[in-house]
């Protein structure tokens, strides 16, 4: 019997496809590192991750499986070797016993960390890779190895890629943004869920829907040009809370791969969306008695470093404590009335103590109150010199439309949020967008806080029959094969031109895969 009859078979997959938001912190910026209440809210401006199955290996098969990792927005294209991979993945260290590794009690429904050596192995046959290509571009960098590292432990931990015991499947991993890199909107995050998610529906310990039935319609999202991520109009549905966890636990540990302690806040916001407030001592809560709010979120294409502006507070805090305590007292009471807002219940102002009991002072309404609490919240962050005179001059360019803004994140750079009310005059709007398009060359894009979390999308496939089917829609036997013309599907992403499919129709995949188009990702406001 040979080596390859003795290997358990590959574990089949499915094509899938999930999307997920990105992240902003409406209230709590700095102070939460010193034990205050953070609320962070999802929003809409999404990643997407496809999982796209090679044919499965039989044990006559010459050709290696391959993995391909296809991520334009970091300019990383790679391919390898599905069994190396495997290999790197179980690199033990040096008097480690097989039995005492996490992984080895782990499985799809029950993530694990990606332990030192075997992150060291998987980098090195990354670099190598990326060397070999036919032109190799520049060195790697951090942003590249991260993604990278972080697709290939999903990917091995998901599907079980450890060790030579098993055939393993060859697969494409396609990532898609629209979130800005380094913007401090959760983007990393969101495309740890998405991938998790996707890995996880593509294996099916997940349901793209349940029984077959047909999915439910969308909840309101972002919106995006026609030359984007096409938008998902049908054929997509909510994970359940089971499956939730899984995602959020295996994107948790795919976040530890590229930043090393996160706190969790990041993507267990962008997997279950809404808002949660944060706070070291007591945790997460999720925040549900609201809808979304409308804001413009505004990159400042000013870029930040989280780091310095961390160290930035710390020196400050550690040579002023009397003066600067007292400021993040009030960012957590300013946090902790955020809270109640989005708990769905009234805020009511203190009462002098010679106030009459018998006339309460009357809640603040919910419009005002946020309206006064973003203000405040940005003059506090103003005030420990976190903000940037960009970031000050859309808050004021802001303000003379009567709106509210406020910088979101570490500062020193990055975005700003501007609510915008129900009532908000459309023609302030259009004015204040003009001006932070025209004048300070900033991003903006119109979007909701507090919306979706991950979603299941059906995906349009080409049948041998030449229909276009959906996963999560029952189909016929015939339906089910794959002909020769699923390549369209695979060309598209190698000339660049396709970003996702996603309820396109065979026409439409033909189409995409012979156009050479490769637009970039622009989110297209509100008209």
């Amino acid at each position: 019997m040979t080596d390859a009859s003795k290997k358990a078979k590959a574990i089949p997959l499915v094509p899938a496809v999930a999307s997920a938001p990105g992240k902003t912190i409406l209230f709590g910026e700095h102070s939460v590192v010193y034990g205050k209440t953070a609320i962070a809210t999802a929003v809409d401006l999404r990643s997407y991750a496809r999982v796209d199955p090679g044919p499965v290996p039989t044990d006559d098969d010459s050709q290696p499986a391959m993995l391909h990792l296809c991520m334009p927005d970091v300019a990383l294209d790679l391919h390898l070797p599905a069994d190396a991979v495997a290999t790197a993945a179980s690199t033990l260290a040096a008097g480690t016993r097989p039995y005492d590794l996490p992984w080895l009690l782990s499985s799809a429904s029950r993530p694990c960390s990606l332990e030192p050596p075997a992150r060291d192995a998987l980098l090195a046959l990354v670099i190598k890779h990326h060397n070999e290509t036919d032109a190799p571009a520049a060195p790697l960098s951090d942003t590249q190895t991260a993604a990278a590292l972080a697709a290939l432990h999903l990917i091995s931990g998901i599907l079980c890629l450890r060790g030579p015991t098993r055939s393993h499947p060859s697969l494409t991993l396609t990532l898609r943004s629209a979130i800005p890199i380094g913007s401090g909107l959760g983007s990393s995050a969101s495309l740890c869920v998405a991938m998790a998610a996707a890995l996880l529906a593509a294996r099916g310990t997940i349901d793209l829907a349940p029984d077959g039935a047909s999915l439910p319609p969308p909840a309101k999202r972002a919106h995006v040009a026609e030359a984007s991520v096409p938008l998902i109009k049908e054929n997509e549905s909510s994970p359940t809370k089971k499956a939730l966890d899984i995602i959020n636990g295996w994107a948790f540990v795919a976040e530890k791969v590229i930043h090393g302690t996160p706190s969790g806040v990041d993507n267990t916001c962008v997997t279950f969306g809404g808002a949660l407030a944060y706070r070291k001592e007591s945790g997460m809560e999720t925040l549900s008695g609201f809808s979304s709010f409308e804001f413009l979120l505004v990159d400042s294409r000013v870029p930040k470093n989280t780091k310095v502006q961390v160290g930035k507070v710390r020196a400050r805090h550690d040579m002023f404590p009397g003066v600067i305590q007292p400021v993040l007292d009030s960012m957590d009471a300013v946090a902790q009335a955020g809270r109640t807002l989005l708990r769905g219940e009234p805020l009511k102002p203190l009462i002098s103590a010679l106030a009459s009991f018998e006339s309460p002072a009357a809640p603040i309404p919910t419009v005002e109150a946020l309206e006064s609490l973003i203000a405040i919240n940005h003059a506090l962050l103003s005030a420990i010199d976190v903000s940037h005179p960009t970031l000050d001059t859309i808050v004021a360019k802001a303000r003379s439309h009567g709106l509210a803004a406020k910088l979101t994140g570490a500062g020193g750079g990055g975005c700003a949020l501007v609510y915008i009310p129900t009532a908000a005059p459309v023609a302030a709007v259009r004015a204040l967008e003009h001006e932070l398009e025209g004048e300070l060359g900033c991003a903006v894009f119109r979007t909701d806080v507090g919306g979706d979390g991950v979603r299941l999308h059906a995906t349009a496939v080409v049948t041998s029959s030449g229909n276009s089917a959906h996963l999560g829609q029952k189909r016929t036997r015939a339906d089910a094969d794959l002909d020769d013309d699923s390549s369209a599907l695979a060309a598209a992403v190698a000339n660049g031109s396709l970003k996702l499919m996603t309820t396109m129709s065979v026409a439409d995949v033909r189409a995409a895969a012979g156009s050479g188009f490769a637009p970039h990702m622009v989110e297209k406001k509100k008209q």
